[in-house]
This record gives structure tokens, C-alpha cells and sequence, in this order.
């Protein structure tokens, strides 16, 4: 195991960087036992890291800092541990730091795919499944649903293999040696989207589809035309068997109006195939032009240069990038057809990214009071949106943590290319837009309105009372905390600091001459005379 000082890390966009005291690089499990245990001596924290997609500082750790570059592997599965056998050429054990896009490849050869992912595929699997990414489809889940089992090195150097109550592990069979078995329904969804707070997640076993394709088309279509569709819900076809008729919908749209008032928008719809379809040349790859400037360095400068120098240009090229878009059809492979290309702009851009529940239609009132900021950001201050906003839709998880708990959501994308002036600001404006229509945040974008609002966090996440309790159970001493869980308290031992150091402010300020206190459900308030 490498182990590195005077080291730099940074996120992909290098937003957010850190000098970790040691920067390690573990080969197998034993490291990770190895590192926490040292950790726990030294006093300091632990954090992984993956590829760094994350456009939050969840990663970042000024003690030890564990790459998981290494830990990249197909693992084997004992199959006579599982409960339930007919099914297992579907599952599939892997090590958390194996990239999605070398996973992609690796399942194609084993004729499985995912059953629903990301725009890109750059991140790592813990990564990914830890920070609540979804990927699109009204009946499809995010893309944490397909984990079986998670094995996860916590407090002590101490190995979890973590399951459903009615987990595929057979638990009167189970055998794995200084791994303990544990099958709880709330332990289970607290841990699969954890955010690096219960430890560190060493291998997922996960369940895929068998090999599908699937037919993209893309077509332009204008706002006013759309919303009504989105209102009634009748954007989401149904066949005569009332399934639905589109795997996946997705939507990107121009906040400016173009020159006849209107706003453009392009839907992209992902269709099942039956089979191998036999595709003639055009469908072979998505728009040329498109798919090859999209992924061209000069054209990220281009567009980079326009949003400072030139900004007023901003919403003709969104309008041309949207109908540069328009394809008549794209056939592949699942896994191709859900990765949408354009890789070298998307990882040099950040947004935050809000989910609304689809019982409603509050993420069509939040996208309009979007829309109307951006053309006022632009009228007055000069400030432009620099990326086409996004819709998805995703079906309701499990995870007490994933922002589509127990309902259906649609979720509101606002990318930006890094170095766009005022593109923070603009973010803040859009997230304060999106909090008061009951958005809730995306964990790995960019979600600083959150910030030691507990308050807030509870109520979006009803199970987040349960989550802090599991928690606590793996992380006691917060060994696993790091900024981004104490700026959001995401941290057992951080709340109980809060509520004790409040406590006992309350209790310096009492018979204070220019406070009086009042006292309710056992906790002092001080208010101002």
C-alpha cells in the first residue's frame, strides 16, 4: 500500500481542494481495516475518494485521504451463501472504486446491463450510489436501487456485510470470515446513500438487467407546448397494457426566449428494444456534430470565452446548442444509450440540482420562477446562465438519504460552465427559488443552503432522525465526519456537541440583564428583551 505526503487533491473542476496528513492508496480490505485503526489512534478523520465527480466537498479531509484507485476489481461470490439461487447470474460483486464506464464494459461481456445511470460515466460505484445519483425514467430507479449488499469498514477497523432483512445472504449458511453479517431494513437504507458518513464502503453486490437496447430520439419542442404535457402527465405515454411506452424521458430547455418569444426545448425519449436492433448507418451514432465539437477542447473554450467577454450571446448559442441536438434516432446498447456524450464540457460545469414531488406539479411553478430570475439576472445584472436547465424523472427509492425517498420525483438540473461570472450567485438565487417550492437538494451538487439547518434536513428526509442513530452506531467517535458533514450536521456526535454547547449558552445567558428565557418541550429559548 502506497502511502503519500505533501499531497494535493482536488475535484474534478477543482472547485474544492485539500492537503490531506496522509494520502493513501490501499490494494485490498486489510488496508482499510489497517488505515481506520491508525486513524482512530492518530485522532484523525478518514475520507475516500473515487474520480471526484462530486461538485461538493463531500470528499475532501485534511487527515487521512484513502484513493480507491486500486480498488477496482471483480470479486468472487460464494453461491452457496445465497438464499435464493435462480437469480444469481444477475448479480455481480465488485469493489467500490471501479469506474462506471469500465463496469459498463465489463457487464456487456457477461450480456448484464445497468438498469439506469448517470449522463456520464466517469465516477466511481461507492461514489456514485453513496452521493444519491439517479439517472431518468418515471418507472425506472435511481441507480443505488440496484445494490443487494454492501460490505463496509467502520468504527475499529470492524467489516459489515449490510442486507435487507430479507437479504440475498442465506444468514444460517453464511460463513465469511471477520465479516459480520447484519440484515436490517433501516440499516440497510441509511447506509446505501451515507455520503462517506458511516464509513468506508469497500464492495457492492449488485443486481442488473440482462443485456437490453434501447432507441433514443430527440426531438425539438416549444415550453408552452410541453408544460401541459408535463401538467397531465400525458408526456409519459402508456401502451394498451398501461406500461409505460418510454423507458426514460428526459427534457433540456433554453431559460431565454428566442426571437418569436418562445422557449425552446428538446425531449429526449428512450425506447426498449426488442432484441439486437439491425440499425443502418444513421443510427448508428447520435448527431455527429453534436457528439464531436460537444467533446472537443477549443469548443469548451469557445463557449467558455463567449460566457465571459461576450455574454449577451448566451442565449443564441443555448437556442443552437439545443437544436444542434435533434437527432431522428439512436440505437445501442442500454448502458451507450445512457451515457448522452459531451463528457469534456459536462465535467468542466457545476449545478445544483433540486428533486420535487411528482404529486404535484410544484417543479413546473419552480421552473418557471427559474426561468423568469435567469431573463432578470441577465436584464439587469448582466449575468447569464451558460448551460441549457435539465429535467429527469426518477421513480421513489428506499434510502432514507436519497433526495426520491418514498415518492416519485422530477428533478431540476442548472448546470454551469466552471469560470462563469456570477455563476455562484446565480446558484444561490436558484436554490433559494427551489427550496421554497419543497425542492430537496441533490447531496453531491451544490447545496449550501442547507448549512447547519437540521431543521430543514429533517423535514425533506422524514427518516433522518433513524439514519443519525445508524450512524452513530458506525462512526461513535466521528472518525468518518469532515466539513461537509459538520457544515450540514450530517453527524451524530456533532448534533449532540450542538445541543450541549446551546445548553449551555442558555445557561451563561440566564439572568443575563438583557435576556430572559423562556422554556418549551425541554429546550431553553432565548429571546430578547
Amino acid at each position: 500500500m502506497k502511502v503519500k505526503h505533501r499531497k494535493t487533491w482536488s475535484n474534478t473542476i477543482n472547485r474544492y481542494q485539500c492537503q490531506p496528513f496522509k494520502y493513501f492508496e490501499p490494494e485490498d480490505i486489510y488496508d482499510l481495516q489497517q488505515i481506520v485503526r491508525e486513524a482512530e489512534l492518530e485522532g484523525v478523520r478518514v475520507r475516500a475518494v473515487g474520480s471526484g465527480h462530486s461538485f461538493s466537498d463531500v470528499a475532501m479531509s485534511s487527515g487521512y485521504l484513502v484513493s480507491f484507485k486500486h480498488l477496482d476489481k471483480l470479486l468472487d461470490m460464494d453461491v452457496n451463501l445465497l438464499r435464493v439461487k435462480d437469480h444469481y447470474h444477475k448479480l455481480v460483486h465488485v469493489e467500490g472504486g471501479l469506474t462506471i464506464e469500465k463496469f459498463n464494459k465489463l457487464m456487456c461481456k457477461k450480456n448484464l446491463c445497468v438498469v439506469n445511470m448517470g449522463g456520464i460515466d466517469n465516477q466511481t460505484l461507492a461514489g456514485a450510489i453513496s452521493t444519491g445519483t439517479h439517472g431518468t425514467g418515471i418507472d425506472l430507479p435511481a441507480f443505488h436501487a440496484m445494490v443487494r449488499s454492501v460490505v463496509l469498514v467502520a468504527a475499529g477497523g470492524h467489516v459489515y456485510r449490510i442486507e435487507p432483512a430479507d437479504g440475498i445472504t442465506n444468514p444460517h449458511t453464511y460463513a465469511e470470515k471477520g465479516i459480520k453479517l447484519v440484515q436490517d431494513d433501516h440499516v440497510f437504507n441509511s447506509v446505501l446513500v451515507s455520503l462517506g458518513c458511516m464509513g468506508i464502503i469497500y464492495s457492492f453486490i449488485l443486481e442488473l438487467d440482462e443485456l437490453y437496447y434501447l432507441r433514443e430520439a430527440k426531438s425539438l419542442m416549444l415550453w408552452r407546448d410541453l408544460k401541459p404535457m408535463l401538467a397531465d402527465r400525458s408526456l409519459f405515454e402508456k401502451d394498451g397494457g398501461g406500461m409505460q411506452r418510454y423507458r426514460g424521458i428526459m427534457v433540456q430547455l433554453n431559460p431565454y426566449p428566442n426571437r418569436h418569444g418562445e422557449h425552446t426545448c428538446v425531449v429526449v425519449r428512450h425506447q426498449l428494444l426488442k432484441g439486437r436492433p439491425r440499425r443502418s448507418f444513421n443510427d448508428l451514432t447520435r448527431n455527429l456534430t453534436s457528439s464531436t465539437l460537444g467533446n472537443m477542447p477549443f469548443v469548451y473554450r469557445l463557449t467558455a470565452f463567449a460566457a465571459r467577454r461576450l455574454p449577451k450571446l448566451m442565449p443564441w448559442i443555448l437556442e443552437r446548442s439545443l437544436h444542434s441536438l435533434k437527432d431522428k434516432s439512436y440505437e445501442n446498447i442500454g448502458y451507450k444509450v445512457l451515457y448522452q456524450g459531451v463528457e469534456y464540457i459536462k465535467i468542466r460545469a457545476y449545478d445544483c440540482e433540486f428533486a420535487f414531488d411528482l404529486a404535484d406539479n410544484s417543479f413546473i411553478e419552480a421552473l418557471e420562477e427559474v426561468m423568469e430570475k435567469a431573463q432578470y439576472l441577465a436584464r439587469n445584472n448582466k449575468l447569464y446562465q451558460t448551460s441549457p436547465l435539465g429535467l429527469r424523472f426518477v421513480r421513489a427509492s428506499s434510502a432514507y438519504m436519497s433526495p426520491c425517498h418514498n415518492r416519485n420525483v422530477c428533478y431540476i438540473d442548472t448546470p454551469f460552465l466552471v469560470g462563469t461570472i456570477g455563476g455562484d450567485l446565480i446558484l444561490d438565487t436558484y436554490q433559494d427559488i427551489m427550496l421554497r417550492h419543497e425542492g430537496v437538494p441533490h447531496w453531491g451538487k451544490i447545496n449550501n443552503r442547507l448549512n447547519g439547518r437540521p431543521d430543514l434536513i429533517e423535514k425533506h428526509y422524514q427518516m433522518f432522525p433513524e439514519w443519525l442513530k445508524v450512524q452513530a452506531r458506525f462512526n461513535p467517535d466521528g472518525t468518518f465526519d469532515n466539513n461537509f458533514s459538520e457544515r450540514l450536521r450530517l453527524s451524530a456526535r456533532v448534533q449532540q456537541l450542538t445541543r450541549e454547547s446551546e445548553k449551555e449558552l442558555g445557561r451563561k445567558l440566564q439572568g443575563h440583564p438583557g435576556f430572559s428565557t423562556g422554556v418549551g418541550d425541554g429546550e431553553r429559548e432565548t429571546v430578547p428583551v
